[in-house]
């Protein structure tokens, strides 16, 4: 019974995300973005000159895949990279002003996507999903280490 209830966790889990994933992204007149590309262009919004070894490592990604991730965001101008002044193995990113602009849009978007999702679930529902989710994902972070 106790993993009855684990694998229809995990598979509720695994539905909830596929689902979710296309509200994730960002899709506009100008510019298509994946949910990988939206989370990296977050993620360096809150880390300016992040590394990129820190890119792959937040992602679980090799730094083929994070160079290759970083490529694409420079090719659409949403991005930037620089070397280390002191060391030029050491590379940084940073978004351009119009990965900033694009990035605000994206986030009212998905903003507005996220209340309609959640929109049935009361406040205090809310709240006991977040918790629930954080403490899932403590146990993983922890699991793994």
């Amino acid at each position: 019974m106790k993993d009855e209830i684990n694998n229809r966790i995990l598979e509720t889990m695994f539905r909830f995300f596929k689902s979710v994933k296309p509200t994730m992204s960002f899709h506009s007149k100008t510019s298509d973005l994946t949910m990988v590309q939206f989370e990296a262009l977050i993620l360096i919004k809150h880390n300016p000159d992040i590394q990129m070894k820190d890119l792959a490592e937040y992602f679980s990604i090799t730094m083929p895949s994070a160079t290759s991730l970083i490529d694409k965001l420079i090719e659409m101008k949403y991005a930037n990279r620089k070397n280390d002044i002191k060391d030029r193995r050491i590379v940084k990113i940073n978004l351009t002003k119009q990965g900033e602009k694009l990035l605000h849009e994206a986030m009212k978007q998905r903003e507005i996507k996220i209340n309609t999702l959640l929109a049935s679930l009361s406040r205090k529902d809310k709240e006991e999903l977040l918790r629930i989710l954080e403490t899932v994902i403590e146990k993983t972070e922890n699991y793994e280490k």
